[in-house]
């Protein structure tokens, strides 16, 4: 249920220290030490603004570090700065396949700002992704949960519960599955775009 959880919390995905040793050691150690920093200043606009000097620069040391890219956009986000958030994830596009996650993350922030037609697109985008991850992964019901999310999203909260219900007929003993709808179930459209970022 990892992608659930990432589109749920966008800090979550979005903060990660990273551990991959295909990236440049230097990149890694300063995308850290941005976290880190950040973690402890409960908030400090001086110290996340700090965070993003150290991302960029990890940034420049590696071009495509992408946990040092997701970093940047969380923390302008944290500093409502949505239009530069947005363009920083488009960087992390580029440099993945599958991008039904930040594309979900781009919309959440378009609608934010009150661009919901630019936030609908990137919802449909996002959708049209996750048709293809079911397609290739049928089993995989996280993609199905997802998509089934961003329904509220794209047509309505109805919509959303329908599909849940198809869902959890078809995975009836799957416990995980039936406690990540009935939370899925709670939120409300409004309110989760309004906590975004904080």
């Amino acid at each position: 249920m990892k992608n659930i959880i990432a589109i749920l919390l966008l800090s979550i995905i979005l903060s990660c220290n990273a551990q991959n040793t295909t990236y440049k050691p230097k990149a890694i150690e300063m995308n850290n030490k941005a976290v880190n920093m950040v973690s402890k200043s409960f908030g400090d606009v001086d110290q996340i603004k700090k965070a993003l000097v150290i991302l960029d620069s990890a940034i420049n040391l590696d071009t495509t570090y992408d946990f040092a890219y997701q970093n940047k956009a969380n923390y302008l986000c944290k500093l409502k700065e949505y239009d530069s958030a947005i363009k920083t994830l488009d960087k992390v596009i580029l440099l993945h396949k599958n991008t039904e996650v930040v594309l979900s993350l781009q919309g959440f922030m378009l609608e934010k700002i009150g661009k919901e037609k630019d936030a609908l697109a990137k919802y449909q985008a996002a959708f049209t992704e996750y048709e293809q991850l079911i397609k290739e992964f049928p089993n995989k019901v996280e993609y199905q949960v997802n998509q089934a999310f961003l329904l509220e999203f794209l047509i309505n909260k109805e919509a959303t519960q329908k599909r849940f219900a198809e869902i959890l007929k078809k995975y009836p003993d799957d416990k995980n599955v039936n406690s990540i709808i009935s939370f899925l179930n709670t939120i409300d459209k409004n309110h989760y775009i309004d906590s975004i970022c904080q």
